[in-house]
């Protein structure tokens, strides 16, 4: 979480300005320049651009995050999440009835970090190797907390908060729908609708 913390904040940090603006006080005070924030002449393809190591500015990191607004219509601004709806985030991360936590690829990080972070959160972080203090919790790799060791946020992990009525429970359904059993009608799933978790289109996707 210190990691994620600091990310944040220097991230934070640039919102408002440009892709490249100069920050006040930082290292480089002229600014964040293709060639200061990127390794040129590398790539898996033609035109790729490879983020430089070490010590570079805020804006870089905004620049090589692609830096969402913090206010606005787009679907990854700061307000947009801010009051964004259970079923608004199933058609922006899993409109399709997958158990999309056990894909490696597209938002799964960010996916397995929600869901971590809901079931850490619902046993009070009792199973995390550290439990109190700013470091409590698992690394973002491997965010979830189980018997004193970390996990990727893998849908057979979350199988027993499927039943939930809780943040840990719609974060199942929405992204471990098939292993919720969202997808069949016969399933005893008290909570299928869209509202609590499962998709839109699971009713009809089958089995």
């Amino acid at each position: 979480y210190g990691t994620m913390r600091t990310l944040t904040k220097v991230l934070l940090r640039q919102h408002g300005r440009r892709l490249g603006e100069k920050v006040e006080g930082s290292a480089f005070f002229n600014g964040c320049t293709d060639d200061l924030c990127y390794k040129p002449g590398e790539g898996v393809y033609e035109g790729a651009q490879v983020p430089r190591t070490g010590n570079r500015s805020d804006c870089c990191m905004a620049k090589t995050h692609r830096v969402p607004r913090v206010s606005g219509a787009g679907v990854f601004s700061i307000h947009t999440k801010s009051i964004e709806t259970t079923i608004e985030a199933l058609l922006t991360y899993n409109p399709f009835c997958n158990d999309a936590a056990d894909v490696d690829a597209g938002f799964q990080p960010l996916m397995g970090v929600s869901l971590g972070d809901a079931v850490n959160a619902a046993t009070n972080y009792a199973h995390c190797p550290q439990t109190t203090g700013p470091q409590r919790g698992c690394p973002l790799a491997q965010p979830l907390c189980v018997n004193g060791t970390c996990a990727k946020a893998r849908c057979a992990l979350m199988a027993p908060y499927c039943q939930d009525n809780t943040e840990a429970g719609t974060r199942a359904r929405q992204l471990c729908p098939h292993t919720c059993g969202c997808d069949d009608p016969h399933y005893p799933l008290a909570l299928s609708l869209p509202h609590s978790g499962c998709g839109p289109y699971c009713p009809s996707s089958g089995i």
